[in-house]
């Protein structure tokens, strides 16, 4: 339970609660203690107490939908909410789904749950049952969604939950959560064999920290997080995500990429290559910027530092993103946001940003043309994309490059074609162009 005392206590600001979170992490605080505490601070049933936070109502005008914004498609979906307290969420995920069982193991909050959206939707189970006894009928859910539940229970509850949130998944199923902890190892770690030897698993689709605490409460310790049910075949490789943060980019690779490229970087040229790339999209204040392939976080920093714009840097790599992090969490700027995403699969509104930022990422990706149009769309009218990445001469690769090509799931072409596929897409003034002299060139220098 390290760290949890320090991230727990972080987002209060009533003396009292922060002296009964460190204590519940410290001695294992038991089931009657937590009724206790939560019978005092439920006589309201507000949201004020809800969150432990006086200021809960201009905190939840920005929090809301930066959570629903997370969820995956809801319309039509079975979805089990863990924690539901007095409905804050209820009500929105009944609005578009199938069917929601709303469980909280306090009688108070799920009567005020009942009571505010029962007599809206005909489609709320309403449960009051404690989550570290709750069973539920395996392969029953879409979704499972959970907002602060999970900071009070113990590693050991933890681990449990986990493995009966994955079964009570149905196949290709999500889980979301709130939480102040960092679970990457724990929830990874989760797997259910199969009696025909392939394996079930939760993956990573996306976490990142919740904008809404930096910006209200200048805290950067609450992360969003949403996994996937995976079935992984008897001896399947898994996915590149997993294959990126076991090998090329594992922390010790990371820590060698940062030593060689400088801090921050783990690409060729480093800042002296950043801050020349970055000016050419000649960014002012407040512009906001999207950073595909973010690595651990230089380019985001410097754009925000630099150009004061709102960065948003997403990776695939779980390693890189917990080293942005790091970074974020010991920085003084608000305007970054660090996310673990798969470009190819997320979604943006249209005309979401101003520029569009990639160094040396896209040549992990096959189909260059469909992340290509979704960017085009992401971009705002005049919006600008620039991108370096390895690329290989239009001659046809040797059997040893082709090789090396498969063992590090690369996908090169040179650097004509780029520009081809960009203007297919629809990209105008595009400038195609071969810097590898250059770049190498800054960097010894």
């Amino acid at each position: 339970m390290k760290d949890k005392k320090r991230q727990a206590s972080s987002q209060l600001d009533n003396e009292e609660t922060k002296q009964f979170l460190a204590a519940l992490v410290e001695s294992n605080q038991t089931r009657d203690q937590m009724t206790e505490f939560w019978n005092k601070h439920s006589m309201a049933q507000s949201v004020e107490e809800m969150m432990l936070d006086s200021k809960a109502e201009t905190l939840t005008q920005d929090e809301h939908p930066e959570v629903m914004g997370m969820l995956p498609c809801i319309k039509g979906k079975d979805v089990l909410e863990l924690g539901a307290g007095i409905g804050r969420f209820t009500g929105d995920i009944a609005k578009d789904a199938h069917h929601v069982t709303a469980v909280d193991f306090m009688q108070s909050f799920t009567d005020k749950n009942e009571e505010v959206n029962g007599a809206k939707f005909n489609n709320i189970d309403f449960v009051c049952a404690d989550v570290t006894k709750l069973d539920r009928p395996q392969g029953s859910y879409d979704v499972i969604f959970s907002n602060w539940l999970l900071m009070y229970l113990s590693d050991e509850e933890l681990e449990k939950l986990a493995l009966k949130m994955l079964q009570w998944l149905k196949d290709d199923g999500f889980l979301f959560f709130q939480t102040p902890q960092m679970y990457t190892d724990l929830f990874s770690a989760v797997k259910k064999q199969l009696p025909n030897g392939d394996v079930t698993r939760l993956e990573v689709v996306t976490y990142r920290s919740v904008e809404a605490y930096a910006k209200h409460k200048q805290n950067k310790h609450q992360f969003s997080w949403l996994w996937k049910k995976v079935s992984l075949k008897d001896g399947s490789k898994g996915s590149l995500q997993e294959f990126l943060d076991n090998n090329q980019y594992n922390k010790s690779g990371i820590l060698m990429y940062e030593r060689v490229f400088g801090q921050g970087f783990v690409s060729p040229g480093g800042m002296t290559t950043t801050k020349e790339f970055v000016s050419r999209l000649n960014l002012q204040r407040d512009q906001v910027v999207l950073d595909v392939g973010c690595g651990i976080g230089g380019s985001a920093f410097h754009i925000a530092n630099t150009y004061h714009a709102h960065v948003l840097g997403l990776d695939l790599s779980t390693n890189m993103i917990n080293f942005a992090l790091q970074a974020y969490e010991n920085s003084k700027t608000s305007q970054v946001q660090f996310e673990v995403s798969d470009a190819t699969q997320r979604e943006f509104p249209s005309e979401r940003f101003d520029a569009i930022y990639s160094r040396e990422t896209i040549l992990h990706i096959k189909d260059k043309k469909s992340l290509f149009q979704k960017i085009l769309r992401w971009l705002k009218p005049g919006g600008q994309l620039l991108i370096t990445d390895y690329c290989c001469s239009p001659d046809t690769p040797s059997e040893q490059f082709k090789k090396y090509l498969e063992e590090r799931q690369y996908h090169l072409i040179d650097v004509e074609s780029y520009g081809k596929i960009l203007r297919e897409v629809g990209f105008e003034a595009v400038t195609a162009e071969d810097r590898t002299n250059a770049v190498w060139t800054n960097h010894r220098e």
